[in-house]
């Protein structure tokens, strides 16, 4: 049985990328953008932190990752 990685994007596209041994964050985008096969319908950021910490996600589909307090709700509405 091989194994996949599932990426789902709410109101946006949902593909499955086949696992290999090793794969980053970035080979893992890379392969569900190379199946969606539009930046109209996907786009993402990375930035990579060095060996020890890998990839960190900062934008698919203009949401960018940003820090949301529980003690003050967002009126922006951009949140994971």
């Amino acid at each position: 049985m091989s194994s996949t990685v599932s990426l789902e994007v709410v109101g946006g596209p949902s593909v499955q990328v086949p696992w290999t041994t090793g794969m980053t964050a970035q080979d893992a985008l890379e392969a569900a953008y190379d199946q969606i096969n539009s930046s109209a319908t996907f786009t993402y950021a990375l930035q990579f932190y060095g060996t020890p910490l890998g990839y960190l996600v900062l934008m698919i589909n203009e949401t960018y990752d940003s820090f949301i307090s529980s003690a003050a709700p967002s009126s922006t509405g951009n949140s994971w």
